[in-house]
């Protein structure tokens, strides 16, 4: 792979994979992600390369961790009401720089 497509190699040397039964779901960032959306030589040359080690044909796809996603809060409002549930003081203003309540 390295002589075939340095590019490809640099991003998949660091990454890792994931086969959920149907699909190889590929853990290389949001760079790489980019990348191979947009280069379909590259996909080819890693269904084929996946293909050649694991005997089995298998469309590719981003890995993004869902565990992240889950806690990660969905807006600064609750940001801040946990952190003034923590025990925090937590102020917010308007644009007009009136107090606003949680």
């Amino acid at each position: 792979m390295q002589d075939s497509d340095p590019l490809l190699y640099s991003y998949l040397k660091k990454s890792k994979a994931y086969f959920d039964g149907t699909r190889v779901l590929i853990d290389g960032g949001k760079t790489f992600r980019d990348f191979i959306r947009s280069n379909k030589d590259s996909r080819r040359f890693i269904k084929k390369l996946i293909l050649q080690a694991a005997g089995i044909a298998v469309p590719i796809g981003p890995y993004e961790p869902k565990a992240a996603e889950e806690t990660a809060p969905s807006n600064a409002e609750q940001s801040l009401r946990a952190l003034a549930e923590l025990g925090l003081e937590v102020s917010v203003q308007d644009s007009a720089g009136r107090p606003d309540p949680l």
